[in-house]
């Protein structure tokens, strides 16, 4: 189970059917082509040069929190990490992706982009048995009456309170059970404007012996249709809950 919820990003336009996640900072990746191989994303930052001013300004600034303690109030690091709020947000911002999403056999995606947290109070806790066993049936005492869904969610981490990591801080049994008639997720009507399940961090860290960050960026789906048959039967690697990642250094000494 997550720890603490990660900074919820604010847009992500330009969404299409999921063939890659490609960086706007001038990484490449082999993509499907879409309908318009020259589309662009328009909330892109791009590499606008007083944008890239302010970042490097940001981070070399001597000014650094002390994690687990708050900045001042005019400059916040408002979870404590020994990152300041405003450098955490413009490096999520400068480096998002760029989503495109393609076609099979000229249909659209069917599995989108769903909220996290949304789907947590239409899902049962459960526990997983090993080897692939299967799960238990709802753990009593927690979710509603009736259907055991976590409702409010943030239920979770107190009907057990070792499903939180603040108290285990160790991989557990626990598993969700998500709705299946929710795998769809949300229309891109609403995912492209709000970025629906769209998370982004900011961790300090080293690279080749310099003080860097680390930029991570979460998209969660409700269930990845892996579409994988063998000898005809089944499909192979379906699974709820999938999780599509993103992740790049900051060198903050060298500035790239």
């Amino acid at each position: 189970m997550a720890r603490d919820p990660a900074r919820r990003l604010l847009n992500a336009s330009g969404m299409r059917k999921l063939a890659c996640l490609l960086l706007v900072a001038g990484c490449t990746a082999d993509v499907a082509i879409a309908d318009d191989p020259s589309a662009t994303d328009v909330e892109a930052d791009g590499d606008d040069p007083a944008q890239l001013d302010q970042i490097a300004n940001l981070v070399a600034a001597a000014e650094t929190p002390v994690p687990g303690e708050q900045a001042n109030v005019s400059n916040p690091d408002r979870d404590g990490d020994g990152i300041l709020d405003t450098t955490e947000e413009l490096l999520l911002r400068r480096y998002r992706p760029y989503y495109r999403f393609s076609e099979s056999g000229g249909n659209d995606e069917s599995y989108r982009p769903a909220d996290a947290v949304a789907e947590i109070t239409h899902a049962q806790l459960k526990l997983s048995y090993p080897d692939g066993n299967g799960t238990s049936d709802p753990i009593a005492g927690c979710g509603e009456a009736g259907d055991a869904h976590l409702s409010p969610p943030s239920q979770l981490y107190t009907c057990q309170p070792e499903t939180s990591f603040n108290v285990t801080r160790a991989k557990t049994d626990y598993s969700l059970n998500l709705d299946n008639t929710r795998y769809h997720g949300v229309d891109f009507t609403e995912a492209k404007p709000n970025a629906t399940g769209f998370y982004g961090h900011v961790a300090q860290t080293t690279i080749d012996g310099h003080a860097a960050y680390k930029i991570e960026y979460w998209q969660f789906f409700a269930f990845n249709n892996q579409d994988i048959s063998i000898l005809g039967l089944g499909s192979f690697g379906d699974h709820e809950g999938d999780w599509t990642s993103v992740q790049l250094w900051f060198d903050r000494e060298l500035h790239r």
